[in-house]
């Protein structure tokens, strides 16, 4: 870690008796240089992750609606507004963010408050991203159950509860 000194000194100008003095030191924490990145479509994801087209119709909503904080609040009224965009039902909005939870896309942070992966979604400047990535770990264990090939993804976002998917099949 650098350190940086920085020395303020108020001298009386008639007298030159130095009339106060303070310093201050601010510790640098070497940030990592900003991965390389493409342009990766919405509908890519979804194809990656099994999404239904309505799931993906809900994501690309939430993704207009990210804060800089990575969380989306989605109380309601809102909810009840994009499914009037999307025309569909709520409930077909309430299922399609369950979905997007159990794919790890989101994370249910609390009540009407989600929060985007920032392994995929991501808005603002590097340094705040990279805090972003650094309070969300995803633990995937592959466990050859049978020759089943069954797998456990744990997403966790530090400080909040955990979130444990369901047991799946990879897909072929």
């Amino acid at each position: 870690m650098n350190y940086k000194e920085y020395t303020t000194r108020n001298i009386n100008d008639i007298t030159g008796e130095m009339t106060y003095s303070s310093t201050v030191v601010s510790y640098e924490s070497k940030l990592p240089n900003e991965p390389a990145y493409i342009k990766l479509y919405i509908e890519d994801i979804g194809r990656l992750c099994d999404l239904t087209r309505g799931e993906i119709r809900v994501l690309v909503k939430l993704v207009a609606r990210v804060g800089y904080d990575g969380k989306v609040l989605l109380p309601l009224g809102v909810k009840r507004a994009i499914s009037e965009e999307l025309e569909c039902s709520l409930s077909a909005v309430s299922n399609a963010l369950t979905a997007l939870t159990n794919s790890g896309i989101i994370a249910r942070i609390d009540g009407g408050v989600y929060g985007l992966n920032p392994n995929y979604f991501a808005r603002g400047k590097w340094r705040d991203i990279y805090e972003q990535r650094k309070s969300l770990r995803i633990t995937i264990d592959y466990t050859d159950d049978g020759g089943e090939g069954k797998r456990e993804i744990i997403t966790e976002q530090i400080g909040a509860d955990i979130i444990q998917m369901p047991a799946q099949t990879p897909a072929e």
